[in-house]
């Protein structure tokens, strides 16, 4: 069996009642936000199956390659929302994130100790011990998960990895802290292979797994040093890094670009993240008044 561990997304196909904003419950103190927020959830009837909730570029790879893959697959998804759930659950309509800076983000997810809150919330929602419930003789686990997303589940995939061995657990990532922490299991990735395997940024992670499920013969061919195998042959395509001469944007179009990149299903969590996708896309605006312009932008957002 495969678990694919794969990313929510901010672009819902519906749109979550009051008190299922995370908002909401954001004056009480986390521990007792996290029993509210599940209250709500668990008294919410107007549900939809996971693999319909979300929307967006990343999920409709991931969408695909499980619908396509000859393996067997049990498809998760890892959500600051509702925990760690299968394709084929039912769950409401919700807004809640591990990304900080937004007014969704989970209770004790902001501020100097946000690490640790997010941490906690991720085990008080259930997401912890459902995830390490993961581990079981010959299983394969495979991971496609966002920066802030994938620190969060980091100490569980830890877990995983020296229950079951690094051969078992393999981990798509560019994300320098999870290389280093996962070791073996991590599978690195780097910009340059999007020309290669298509999409932005955001899809590299499940983009670059879709590519290695295609060519798994069996479970047992996904262990990490294959999937860098198929990576390094992806890299090999790639054309080398180069330095391109930037479009210079006007105001009007670097507020477009910023409002549309707020909008999707990862958006960008600071000035300067946003910063170096915008530089990424061949565009080039003045930094200081990029940071001025994000920030207002996003505050008329909240």
């Amino acid at each position: 069996m495969v678990h694919c561990v794969l990313a929510c997304t901010a672009s819902k196909t519906l749109v979550p009642k009051k008190q299922l904003r995370v908002r909401q419950h954001k004056h009480l103190l986390p521990h007792i936000a996290a029993l509210s927020w599940l209250d709500e959830l668990n008294a919410a009837d107007d549900r939809v199956k996971i693999s319909r909730l979300y929307k967006g570029g990343y999920w409709s790879v991931a969408r695909q390659m499980v619908h396509d893959t000859h393996l067997p697959v049990r498809a998760w998804v890892a959500s600051a929302g509702v925990g760690l759930r299968e394709f084929t659950d039912a769950v409401p309509a919700y807004a809640a994130t591990f990304n900080p800076g937004h007014s969704d983000t989970v209770p004790g997810g902001d501020g100097p100790g946000g690490h640790s809150g997010r941490l906690a919330w991720w085990k008080m929602i259930g997401g912890r011990d459902a995830l390490r419930g993961l581990a079981e003789d010959d299983d394969r686990i495979v991971v496609a998960l966002p920066g802030e997303y994938l620190r969060v589940v980091l100490p569980d995939l830890q877990v995983l990895q020296a229950q079951l061995g690094a051969r078992a657990l393999s981990v798509f990532t560019t994300d320098t802290e999870a290389i280093d922490a996962l070791g073996t299991s991590a599978v690195p990735l780097e910009g340059r292979m999007r020309s290669v395997l298509g999409g932005p940024t955001g899809q590299l992670t499940v983009r670059a797994l879709a590519r290695v499920m295609e060519q798994a013969a069996t479970p047992a061919d996904l262990t990490p040093g294959r999937c860098r195998q198929v990576m390094a042959d992806v890299l090999e395509e790639a054309p080398a890094t180069t330095y391109p001469k930037r479009l210079r944007q006007h105001e009007w179009q670097v507020e477009n670009w910023v409002r549309e990149a707020l909008a999707s299903e990862t958006p960008p969590t600071s000035a300067s993240a946003a910063l170096r996708q915008f530089r990424d896309a061949g565009f080039a605006y003045e930094q200081k008044k990029f940071g001025r312009l994000f920030r207002r932008i996003q505050g008329d957002q909240e």
